[in-house]
């Protein structure tokens, strides 16, 4: 699980995609699903996603900082987990605003 840039910080000019986070994953083996959560530090679900799978190949969401009801995220640190059928990993975001 791969998550840039992070920290992520928004609309800064240094960026070429200031407002969009980006998360990659490769399953090594063949799935039927996975879910990517995301979670603020309170452990609040705060959106959750439904990639689509090949196997042995990267896949890709981007991510507008949008929670679940369509409002922007604040800054803070969030953790994503990626579960598939026989794993789950985590990884940690830092969002300045």
């Amino acid at each position: 699980l791969r998550i840039y840039p992070n920290p992520f910080i928004y609309n800064n000019p240094l960026s070429r995609n200031s407002s969009l986070l980006t998360i990659e994953f490769t399953v090594k083996e063949p799935q039927n699903s996975a879910a990517i959560e995301l979670f603020n530090i309170k452990g609040q679900l705060v959106k959750s996603f439904k990639p689509s799978l090949e196997e042995g190949a990267a896949s890709r969401i981007i991510w507008d900082l949008s929670a679940v009801d369509g409002k922007q995220v604040s800054s803070g640190i969030y953790l994503f987990r990626l579960v598939t059928e026989g794993e789950q990993v985590w990884q940690r975001v830092m969002i300045l605003k």
